[in-house]
């Protein structure tokens, strides 16, 4: 049996205003279509700045600037069925040619063989999880670099106030409207208390502005008079399909069908719509934690279910979460949302 190697590969990211240029590919045995930003393997004795000069202009006969480092990613991987290992890395760089930026599509080319087909892609789309974007942990990274957001006022001179910003702040107005006179379960502390500190949960983890967004609103369509239709004029068609990802479909049904949805909904539920959910869902195992120490077993009368079927559904998001990490920050963020559970509900048998 052939001995499998790791690859050494070099990719870039290219930019116009909120897209990014990458080239489309499928996985038959998944029957999936996903992204990549264009780029090459490594020669020995090639530096990686010297690898995307070389096959960029091999592939689309384009020459490139501005070359800057990112980062690096090691991504283990399954395609059409087959393992691969990759280490990976990341460049920031721009056409020379600037009309290559008004192209539909662009084809790449290898010894006069159709290689792929490339487009620019708003990053909204991986953001919401409408299409995979490759290799696992870009997007996060991509996140990191360009969209920490701070609900701090003071602003340092790296954390500008943009329009990007902006929408955090209409969104907290908005949260806080829609849910005036709502206070948490059992207690006199005000309902946006919560979507708060969701949001500062989904900013600690280098969480995109939709994400953080969405985080704000997650629970207006459930429990206000607010519509995704309302969500998607003012926010957006990204932040408006994450908030619906993170809401349940039918408050009329009965508390074990829906949470059973929410259980199996996030076995396959885009990624950022688990950054939510799990944000979500850490805040509130907390808050039961805090209010436990405080009331004892009496605060498991708040709830419409026991402390058993709490258990249960508490338990079975852990499992969720922990099949379902995939690199920064869903690891931490996960990791973080089982140790809560078990300090409260105890290790699962």
């Amino acid at each position: 049996m052939k001995k499998k190697k790791v690859r050494p590969l070099a990719i870039c990211i290219f930019r116009k205003d909120d897209k990014i240029f990458v080239a489309e590919g499928y996985d038959p045995t998944r029957q999936e279509i996903f992204y990549r930003p264009i780029g090459g393997r490594i020669e020995f004795g090639e530096k990686g700045h010297d690898t995307l000069v070389r096959e960029i202009r091999e592939e689309i006969g384009a020459e490139i600037t501005n070359l800057q480092y990112l980062g690096t990613i090691e991504n283990i991987f399954t395609y059409d069925g087959q393992p691969g290992h990759e280490i990976v890395l990341i460049y920031d760089g721009a056409f020379v040619d600037k009309s290559l930026h008004e192209k539909t599509w662009i084809e790449g080319y290898d010894d006069g063989k159709l290689l792929f087909k490339a487009a620019w892609k708003p990053i909204a789309d991986f953001q919401s999880g409408q299409a995979p974007l490759y290799p696992e942990g870009l997007l996060e990274m991509l996140i990191r670099q360009e969209n920490v957001v701070t609900l701090d006022h003071k602003r340092s001179p790296s954390q500008p106030f943009n329009e990007k910003s902006q929408m955090i702040f209409d969104a907290i107005e908005s949260a806080a409207k829609a849910h005036t006179g709502q206070f948490r379960k059992g207690t006199n502390v005000p309902y946006i208390i919560h979507p708060l500190a969701v949001a500062k949960i989904l900013i600690d983890c280098g969480c995109s502005v939709e994400v953080v967004v969405a985080g704000i609103l997650h629970d207006m369509v459930e429990d206000t008079p607010v519509t995704l239709e309302d969500i998607h004029q003012s926010f957006g068609e990204a932040v408006a399909q994450l908030v619906e990802g993170a809401s349940e479909p039918e408050k009329s049904d009965t508390w074990e069908n829906r949470k059973q949805h929410t259980i199996e909904y996030l076995k396959t539920a885009p990624i950022n719509v688990l950054l939510v959910a799990c944000a979500d869902k850490l805040d509130n195992i907390k808050t039961i934690q805090e209010d436990y120490a405080k009331a004892g077993e009496s605060v498991w009368a708040r709830f419409n279910r026991p402390k058993e079927h709490q258990r249960w559904y508490y338990q079975a998001l852990a499992e969720v979460f922990a099949t379902r990490m995939q690199g920064e920050p869903t690891i931490s963020l996960f990791q973080k949302f089982k140790s809560e559970v078990e300090k409260v509900f105890g290790k699962k048998n």
